[in-house]
């Protein structure tokens, strides 16, 4: 620390004569600079340069690009399966042998009353896939497209409820006596 103080004292005295130089502005007679040769300076004026006359352009016109007629894409269309229908013979003293075809339409599914060995046909008319399931597990068709069939044949008296699987608040019963 010692060392630099000495540094320090020197630059301080170097620099006041600067300082006090600037200090003078306020001198009322300006001495004036003159030169003895005249010196050119750059300006800056802007000069319009003339061009030739306006050259035509010109910008293609659009043009139609013909595109391929749209084409339909053939769909499957489902097409009705013949489903072999279990046929039990009647017992002596109960009816039976007959067939009875239930339409599965408009979400809905019916409730009938049917002898002992009847067959039942559940056919689904609707758009949708539907199911036709006893709530007690007696039967079910698994799940019926369009057109699709299923049949169960019932041989003992009862009350059996059913429903869509796909669409539990379709529901209907079974009655067999």
């Amino acid at each position: 620390m010692l060392r630099a103080r000495p540094v320090l004292i020197a630059l301080t005295l170097a620099a006041l004569p600067l300082l006090a130089a600037c200090g003078d502005d306020e001198d009322p007679d300006p001495t004036p600079t003159t030169t003895s040769e005249a010196t050119a300076s750059p300006t800056s004026e802007v000069t319009a340069t003339p061009t030739e006359a306006a050259t035509e352009t010109s910008t293609p016109e659009a043009t139609a690009t013909a595109t391929e007629e749209a084409t339909e894409t053939p769909t499957e269309t489902a097409t009705e399966t013949a489903t072999e229908t279990a046929t039990e013979t009647a017992t002596a003293g109960g009816g039976g042998g007959e067939e009875r075809t239930s339409t599965i339409a408009s979400f809905t599914l019916e409730t009938f009353t049917l002898p002992a060995g009847t067959t039942v046909v559940w056919q689904n008319d609707d758009d949708t896939a539907h199911t036709a399931t006893a709530d007690d597990g007696s039967f079910d068709s698994g799940s019926l497209d369009q057109g699709g069939t299923f049949s169960h044949t019932f041989t003992e008296a009862g009350t059996f409820e059913y429903a869509c699987a796909i669409h539990p608040t379709m529901t209907g019963t079974v009655t067999v006596e």
